[in-house]
């Protein structure tokens, strides 16, 4: 079923290079019909919360390091929280417990963890804090590392998936099974003083107005072939 699905695929969008080079490894196959894809975020929407004023209940949360994802094995919570025990980070993590995983959150206090927070204040979370960590064991690279870059936060994510293609010198990339590696890239991230360039890549690069142009382009490439 699986060569059957390559076999008759016009166009392949991946979201990144290194997705597609995955996929021609795994399969065992090779072809130029494909278009890269970027994740994107709503630049309008993050522009205009970027002029808005900080929120006062958001207030204790300055400068401090934010985890945005479902509280899972695969996104990592648990190494970040024993990677930054003793520290003086106050780590705020967002994301519902995973029903499978109660246990993964229940014996770690060393945090403050929102299971939910709606999407138009998340982004007044990201501005007050200094730092986006997302230490998975796969990331494409993550729609929250895109958003919370927009917002000015620096990254400090996996080195796994497609980060580094996506963020290239402009973030710190630790390894997900190295609590020393997340530390470091962590406290990397926190003492950068300037975001900016990324910021600017991620309003340039990585929007959906950047994403539908790619996937109007494979749609063209499909309809040529045809």
């Amino acid at each position: 079923m699986q060569k059957y699905v390559l076999d008759n695929t016009d166009i392949f969008l991946p979201n990144s290079e290194i997705e597609m080079q995955k996929l021609c490894q795994t399969f065992h196959f090779s072809t130029k019909k494909y278009v890269v894809v970027p994740n994107g975020i709503d630049a309008e929407i993050a522009a205009r919360k970027l002029g808005l004023p900080e929120l006062t209940e958001f207030q204790q949360f300055k400068d401090a390091v934010i985890c945005v994802g479902r509280i899972e094995t695969r996104k990592n919570q648990l190494a970040l929280v024993k990677a930054l025990d003793g520290s003086s980070y106050k780590l705020v993590l967002v994301g519902a417990v995973s029903s499978n995983h109660q246990k993964y959150i229940d014996k770690n206090e060393n945090f403050y963890h929102f299971p939910y927070i709606q999407n138009e204040k998340l982004y007044q979370l990201y501005k007050m804090c200094r730092v986006s960590t997302l230490p998975s064991w796969l990331d494409t690279p993550g729609l929250v590392s895109l958003e919370a870059a927009a917002m000015g936060c620096n990254l400090a994510v996996s080195s796994r998936g497609s980060t580094g293609e996506y963020f290239g010198k402009d973030a710190f990339y630790c390894e997900p099974d190295d609590l020393k590696s997340i530390k470091n890239a962590i406290d990397l991230a926190y003492t950068n003083k300037d975001n900016k360039r990324l910021q600017e890549k991620v309003f340039q690069k990585y929007t959906w107005k950047e994403a539908a142009k790619a996937t109007l382009k494979g749609y063209e490439m499909a309809m040529n072939r045809r």
